[in-house]
């Protein structure tokens, strides 16, 4: 087909045309202060906070750990558990099973916790009655300890080196039983307390193999009594 022609603008156009530039910046129309409402609320200045690095397998660092203990109660030694009948107290607890009431105090002593007042004693109550050596090592005061020594000597009446008389306690013995045998009348136990005030300060601690000091007039025969039973 025929040439297209492209018409081209005149030199006179181009001259026309307008030619934009750029405003130079005028500095002294800038405002003299920053507004108000700029500077009322200013941002808070920035502060650099120095951490000191933790060293994670540095034993100080480390939380404390907390030692538990686990306490284990004690295991009781015993010999039964007695359950009160009607009539009993500890001192027949005591010779029913040790064969010897004396250490009915001890027993009672044991049982304190369980029954405060021994007086208040009531059938169906439970009393603990140890082993003897466990009842003597919990209360060696009132149920002390025989040396086997002790146990081996006989017991009765019998003279030192300088001819007082004395007396070794048996399993068995009581003041008054001792004081009518070689005294002649039970109320005399209480010469026999004053001349051992040292061993003789609580009765129910008169332990077999005790050593006492017997008033200068006993005997040691035998004196009989028709309460001579009674003592036994």
């Amino acid at each position: 087909g025929p040439p297209i022609s492209v018409p081209q603008e005149s030199s006179s156009q181009i001259a026309s045309t307008p030619k934009l530039s750029p405003k130079p910046l005028n500095f002294d129309d800038a405002p003299a202060a920053m507004p108000e409402s700029f500077n009322s609320n200013p941002l808070p200045e920035p502060r650099m906070t120095l951490t000191t690095p933790v060293d994670i397998n540095s034993p100080k660092q480390q939380t404390p750990q907390i030692a538990t203990k686990t306490t284990v109660a004690p295991k009781l030694k015993l010999l039964a558990i007695h359950e009160v009948q009607a009539g009993d107290n500890f001192w027949m607890i005591a010779k029913r099973y040790y064969e010897a009431g004396k250490y009915g105090v001890a027993l009672e002593e044991y049982n304190k916790s369980r029954i405060p007042d021994p007086k208040k004693i009531r059938p169906g109550m439970k009393v603990l009655v140890p082993q003897l050596a466990e009842l003597q090592q919990s209360m060696p005061q009132l149920a002390p300890i025989v040396k086997e020594e002790e146990k081996s000597l006989p017991a009765g009446f019998f003279q030192d080196a300088n001819g007082q008389p004395m007396y070794r306690v048996g399993e068995s013995d009581t003041l008054s039983k001792i004081a009518q045998e070689h005294l002649g009348r039970a109320t005399r136990w209480t010469e026999i307390q004053g001349l051992n005030p040292d061993l003789l300060k609580d009765l129910n601690q008169m332990k077999p193999g005790l050593v006492i000091k017997l008033p200068q007039d006993a005997s040691n025969a035998k004196i009989a009594s028709d309460n001579d039973d009674f003592f036994r």
